[in-house]
C-alpha cells in the first residue's frame, strides 16, 4: 500500500490537471524506476510527422515550478545517435516546458553547444568533428540567429585542427581554442623520467585566434611550462600527460585554464607564457583556508566537505562574473568510474571557492558544494554555470541558481545558491551493465536564446485511425513561435497563404504541434499554415499542401495524454503579456512525491499533445464537473483508469535492446572512455590533416540552397 497510495494521489492529480489545466510541450517522463531501467529503451526519444529529427525522451526527477529561475529561456545540450541514425546534435530545449526546439543531426560528433557573443552580437556555437581517445580533430562553429554559419574556427600549424574541448569567444572579435600536438620524446627532454629512450607523449596547445582571419594572436604549449612528470595519467604509447579542457580569457589579459590529467587549475600570463599561479596537483602553490560555514549539502550533511585541493580529474574552471576574479566554479569529476546511488564521501560535484592571489602564499576556500541527489560519480565531462551571480546586501556574492551537467552521468540539475536541488532532468537512463549504451552530455548551459531559421515550417497532413484529417506542424530551431494557425482553400487562385480561410488553430504544445481539421472543412483542396508569434504577426507560412495530390497516411501518436505527469513552468509576466490572452502554459501545479531511489519532490502535469478543438473544450469541461463530486465514485474511477495507463504503456512500448544499438566505434562512448578502456595505442591514422583549408561537411562557401541539405527532411 505504501507504493499504491502515491500512485493513486498522482493519477488524481494528472486527471484534474489534464481537465482544467492547458499545458504545452513534448512528452515528458516521470517514471523515474521504468525510465531508468530501459522501459522506454535505452536511448528513448520522440519521433515526429513533420520532420526526420528525433529528440531524446526525458525524464523529469524534481521540478519545483516555484523555486526554478527565469533567467536561461533555453537549455543546451548535445544529443548522440541511436540505431535510426547515428549522427550527433546539439540539441536547444525550451527551457519553461523542455520540449526541443532545435536540433542538426549533420554532424559525427558533437560538443559544448551554447550561446556566446561577439561584439555584443550572440551566436549558436558548438565544436563538431572526429574524436577518438578522449582528442578531437574538428571544428568550433558559429552560427546566427537565422542559423546561418558565420565562423568556422581552428587552430592553425598543427597535424589536426581543433580539439573538442573548448571553443570560447572572448567578446572580442577572437575566440580560443584548444590542440593536441603528439610529439616524439626523449628522455632528457623529461627531467625525472625513467622510462624508455625515447617515447611518445600528447602536448596540450591552446590558441588565441581572429575570428575574422583565424590569425593566431596568443600560442601557449603545456610541456614547454609543465613537467609531464607531474601528471597523473598512467604512462603507455601516446601517453595523453595534460588533457587540457577548459580556458578563459581575464580582463587583465591572461588565461585560466583546466588540466584534467595533473589535477590541476594555472593562471598563464597573457604576454609571457608563464605560470603565474598552480591550483592543486603536485606543483600546487595554494594554502586551504576552512570551508565556509554550511559549504555542503552532500549526504545530507553527514559527511564533512572534501578540500578543494584535493580536486581530481575536474572540469570547466570559470571566474564567476562579479567578483573581480577572486571567485571560480568547476566540476570536480574526483574519480574515473560512473556511477549513481553508490558514493558517500567521493561523490562528483560542483565546487564553488573564493581565491585569494594577492597574498602570499595564495589562499583558497571553499564556498560551497552541490552535489547531484542521486550520488553521482562522473569519470569524465562535466559543467557548472551560476544563472545570475549578484552581490547581496551584505556584500557578499550570491550566486543565484546554478546550473550544473554531469557530464558521462545523463542529467542536467538546477540548485539554489544553499545547493538544493530544484530541478533534475535525464536524458538518458543511467549508465548500468543492462544499458552500457546510454547517453552523456560534455557541458550543459541555460541560456537565453532567440532564433528565426532562414527555412520554411513544415507541414504534415495525417489522418486518424478513426479517419479525421489531422495537420501536425513544426518549424525547427524557431523559439518566437506562439501560436499556429492552419489555412485552407478550394480555389487554386487564392490558395496563397494570406488568402484562406482559417480552418484551425493552436498554441504552441511542442516541437511539433497537432491540429485537428473540423469535419466540414475537410473537402478542401489547399492546406497551408502560419507561425505566430506573442504578438499575433506571422512568422513565416509552410509550404501549400494539395491534398488530392498528397497521400495522407495514417498517424499513430507515441505518447497521449495520460503518459506524463509534468508540468511546464509559468510562462514570465512579460511573455504572458505579449500572448493576447492565450494560455499555454499550467498556471497553477500541485506537488506529489514521487517514490524515487532520491524521494524526490515532482510536479505533476499533463502531456502536450492536447488537441484544441471544441470537442476537447466540451470533453474538459465536463470531467471538471465529474470532479467536482470528488468521493468514493472518483477513487474508483481513478483506479480504472490506472490499470488502463498500466495496460495501455505495457501494450505500446516498443522497447529497444541492447542489439538495437549496436553502433560501432565510438559511439556510445564519451570522450575519453575509450582512452580509459584502451592499452594507449595510436589513433593517428583517424586525425590526418587531409585538408589544411578543409571544410566540415561541405559548410564552407554554401549558398542557402546548398545549406539546405543540412536541415532536418520534411517528411
Amino acid at each position: 500500500m505504501a507504493r499504491v497510495w502515491p500512485l493513486f494521489v498522482s493519477l488524481l492529480l494528472v486527471v484534474v490537471v489534464w481537465c482544467g489545466v492547458p499545458v504545452s510541450g513534448d512528452f515528458v517522463s516521470t517514471d523515474y524506476e521504468g525510465y531508468n531501467e530501459g522501459e522506454l529503451g535505452h536511448r528513448p526519444h520522440l519521433e515526429f510527422h513533420s520532420s526526420s529529427e528525433y529528440a531524446p525522451v526525458l525524464q523529469a526527477t524534481i521540478w519545483d515550478r516555484e523555486a526554478i529561475a527565469d533567467t536561461g529561456s533555453h537549455i543546451f545540450l548535445r544529443h548522440d545517435g541511436n540505431a535510426s541514425s547515428p549522427l550527433a546534435s546539439p540539441l536547444v530545449l525550451d527551457a519553461h516546458d523542455l520540449s526541443a526546439v532545435y536540433m542538426n543531426r549533420s554532424f559525427k560528433n558533437v560538443f559544448g553547444t551554447r550561446v556566446q557573443e561577439n561584439h555584443g552580437r550572440r551566436y549558436l556555437t558548438f565544436w563538431e568533428g572526429e574524436k577518438g581517445d578522449g582528442i578531437g580533430d574538428g571544428y568550433g562553429l558559429a552560427f546566427d540567429e537565422n542559423y546561418r554559419l558565420a565562423y568556422k574556427v581552428w587552430a592553425q600549424n598543427m597535424r589536426v585542427h581543433s580539439d573538442l574541448h573548448e571553443f570560447a569567444f572572448t567578446g572580442n572579435g577572437t575566440a580560443l581554442v584548444t590542440g593536441v600536438n603528439r610529439l616524439q620524446a626523449q628522455r632528457g627532454d623529461v627531467p625525472g623520467w625513467r622510462g624508455p629512450r625515447r617515447f611518445e607523449l600528447l602536448d596540450a596547445v591552446f590558441q588565441e585566434i581572429d575570428l575574422e582571419s583565424n590569425e593566431v594572436l596568443f600560442d601557449w604549449r603545456a610541456k614547454d611550462h609543465v613537467n609531464p612528470m607531474d601528471s597523473y595519467e598512467p604512462t603507455g604509447h601516446g601517453w595523453d600527460t595534460y588533457h587540457l579542457n577548459s580556458i578563459e580569457k581575464t580582463r587583465a589579459g591572461n588565461y585560466l585554464i583546466s588540466m584534467r590529467h595533473t589535477h590541476s587549475l594555472y593562471l598563464i600570463d597573457g604576454q609571457t607564457g608563464d605560470i603565474i599561479w598552480t591550483m592543486g596537483g603536485r606543483r600546487n602553490e595554494f594554502v586551504e583556508l576552512p570551508p565556509a560555514v554550511n559549504t555542503s549539502t552532500g549526504s545530507e550533511g553527514k559527511y564533512a566537505p572534501q578540500t578543494v585541493l584535493s580536486m581530481r580529474w575536474q572540469h570547466h574552471a570559470r571566474f564567476v562574473p562579479g567578483t573581480d576574479e577572486k571567485q571560480l566554479t568547476l566540476f570536480d569529476n574526483r574519480v574515473r568510474e560512473t556511477t549513481h546511488g553508490e558514493c558517500d564521501t567521493e561523490c562528483s560535484r560542483g565546487i564553488h571557492i573564493a581565491i585569494d592571489d594577492s597574498v602570499s602564499p595564495p589562499t583558497v576556500q571553499l564556498l560551497r558544494e552541490f552535489f547531484h541527489p542521486a550520488h553521482l560519480q562522473a569519470q569524465s565531462q562535466g559543467s557548472v554555470q551560476p544563472l545570475a551571480p549578484s552581490l547581496a546586501a551584505d556584500g557578499q556574492v550570491d550566486l543565484g541558481n546554478v546550473f550544473i551537467g554531469w557530464g558521462r552521468c545523463p542529467t542536467f540539475t538546477e540548485h539554489k545558491s544553499t545547493g538544493e536541488t530544484i530541478m533534475d532532468v535525464q536524458f538518458s537512463p543511467w549508465h548500468s551493465d543492462a544499458i552500457p549504451d546510454a547517453l552523456d552530455n560534455y557541458r550543459a548551459y541555460k541560456m537565453d536564446w532567440r532564433g528565426v531559421p532562414w527555412w520554411d515550417p513544415a507541414i504534415a497532413p495525417r489522418k486518424t485511425p478513426k479517419g479525421e484529417l489531422v495537420v501536425y506542424v513544426s518549424w525547427n530551431g524557431a523559439t518566437e513561435v506562439a501560436q499556429w494557425v492552419v489555412r485552407a482553400s478550394s480555389d487554386e487562385m487564392v490558395k496563397r497563404h494570406e488568402e484562406g480561410e482559417v480552418v484551425a488553430s493552436s498554441p504552441r504544445t511542442g516541437f511539433e504541434t497537432k491540429l485537428s481539421i473540423p469535419t466540414d472543412k475537410t473537402d478542401v483542396q489547399y492546406l497551408w499554415a502560419e507561425a505566430v508569434d506573442k504578438h499575433g504577426a506571422v512568422l513565416r507560412s509552410t509550404e501549400v499542401i494539395e491534398l488530392n495530390m498528397t497521400e495522407v497516411l495514417v498517424a499513430h501518436d507515441m505518447y497521449n495524454q495520460l503518459d506524463s505527469s509534468f508540468v511546464a513552468l509559468p510562462l514570465t509576466d512579460e511573455d504572458e503579456d505579449g500572448e493576447g490572452g492565450t494560455d499555454s502554459v499550467a498556471d497553477t501545479v500541485t506537488d506529489t512525491v514521487t517514490d524515487t531511489d532520491t524521494d524526490a519532490v515532482t510536479d505533476t502535469v499533463a502531456d502536450t499533445d492536447t488537441d484544441t478543438n471544441t470537442d476537447k473544450k466540451e470533453t474538459m469541461s465536463n470531467n471538471t464537473s465529474v470532479l467536482l463530486g470528488i468521493g468514493i465514485g472518483l477513487f474508483i474511477w481513478v483506479m480504472i483508469i490506472a490499470a488502463w495507463v498500466i495496460w495501455r504503456r505495457r501494450r505500446e512500448y516498443n522497447q529497444l535492446e541492447a542489439d538495437d544499438f549496436d553502433l560501432g566505434g565510438e559511439m556510445g562512448l564519451d570522450e575519453e572512455d575509450e582512452r580509459d578502456r584502451s592499452d594507449g595505442s595510436d589513433f593517428g591514422s583517424d586525425f590526418v590533416d587531409d585538408d589544411d583549408g578543409g571544410s566540415v561537411d561541405g559548410l564552407d562557401g554554401l549558398d542557402d540552397h546548398a545549406r539546405a541539405a543540412l536541415i532536418p527532411k520534411e517528411v
